[in-house]
């Protein structure tokens, strides 16, 4: 997003902005009720409020980075494409392709499901049937066809713990280091992202990082929208179902063991494990699973045994702890819960599937669609 003089656009150049476009009102601002936030995460976000309207502005953090190019691609392809979920998908307010800039509705006062969950709220299970809904639309949509401005996604870049490049070692915190030698030398775990490494699969369109953070709960949806919206699909693209499944369900047993709750020594890691408190999700995992499971009838070249998703949670988890160790001298406590808990999935994937997953003995016992 730059100016004249190809300088990036500070936040109080974004209401003259959004005002040329058409998207903010004169009324807005002489009211003062105009708010801007700076959000920074991959690329870097403005989020506008105007009194009931909200408005998401985002650019990438450098001139060639894509990733915002993409992510207006993805929104044009699931516009066009796969319509059955345009009711929990942001709306595009505008483009700017010269200025790498990204306009998306927004929506005022929505947490996200982690959010939600910390607040002392549970996600009602018509909402998770809807997202398991939606989520098997978009998988039953199959692969875009060769027109399509979507391509290949990259594996998850977990998979290259066993030969990581250089300069992971000069970029990575110590944390990161720490934590890819424990998982190069646990045979469990190494074997795990072997065996993913060399099968990784391609066979639909794909969300590419599904997590609570990514979902957000709409209090009062616009018309002809749905109380859920997913949003940043910067990673959509042609992947693999399966595992847009597994980091949805290794979302909610990252918020288990890494919640709002007290937090363990570094030690008392594997005891947190036996806990319960993975049971208030189970309800709510089993109404999606249901659900997904049931609109993804229609493609049996997607099953997928249930022990094998069940490891492919596992590696979730383990991008997931190294992820928590980033610029972090050692390896946190959430990044040795996480690792911990990885190794109980790869080492008994099945009794991880009834007992922590929650889900029914008779679906783990054979293949399932994912």
């Amino acid at each position: 997003m730059t100016g004249s003089d190809g300088t990036l656009l500070e936040p109080s150049q974004l209401v003259p902005y959004l005002l040329n476009a058409g998207i903010l009102e004169a009324a807005d601002v002489v009211t003062g009720a105009v708010e801007i936030e700076t959000i920074e995460r991959k690329n870097i976000s403005y989020r506008v409020t105007a009194g009931p309207r909200a408005f998401i502005l985002k650019r990438s953090r450098l001139a060639d980075d894509p990733s915002v190019h993409h992510e207006a691609a993805a929104y044009a392809y699931l516009t066009a494409a796969v319509r059955e979920i345009h009711d929990v998908v942001p709306e595009v307010l505008g483009f700017d392709a010269e200025s790498c800039l990204l306009t998306l509705e927004y929506y005022s006062d929505a947490p996200n499901l982690r959010e939600l969950y910390q607040r002392g709220r549970q996600v009602p299970l018509q909402l998770g049937r809807l997202l398991a809904h939606s989520l098997a639309m978009l998988h039953e949509s199959g692969l875009p066809g060769p027109a399509s401005p979507l391509v290949a996604t990259n594996p998850p870049w977990v998979l290259s713990l066993l030969e990581p490049t250089v300069e992971v070692y000069f970029y990575e915190s110590r944390g990161v280091i720490d934590l890819i030698r424990r998982i190069q030398g646990a045979p469990l775990l190494a074997g795990m992202v072997a065996e993913f490494a060399e099968s990784w699969s391609t066979d639909s369109v794909c969300h590419g990082d599904l997590r609570l953070d990514n979902l957000v709960y709409v209090p009062r949806p616009p018309a002809g929208k749905q109380r859920l919206a997913i949003v940043d699909w910067e990673l959509c693209g042609a992947g693999w179902s399966a595992w847009d499944l597994a980091c949805l369900l290794a979302s909610f047993v990252e918020l288990w063991v890494t919640g709002s709750g007290p937090r363990l020594p570094q030690h008392a890691a594997k005891e947190q494990l036996g806990r319960p408190g993975m049971s208030k999700h189970h309800g709510l995992l089993r109404a999606i699973w249901a659900e997904y499971h049931k609109g993804r009838l229609s493609q049996p070249s997607a099953a997928v045994s249930a022990d094998r998703l069940c490891r492919l949670v596992g590696l979730r988890l383990l991008q997931s702890a190294l992820e928590y160790s980033q610029q972090s001298p050692g390896p946190t406590r959430e990044s040795i819960m996480l690792l911990a808990l990885a190794q109980r999935l790869a080492e008994r994937p099945l009794e991880s599937w009834v007992h922590i997953l929650g889900l029914p003995v008779a679906e783990a016992s054979g293949s399932i669609s994912a």
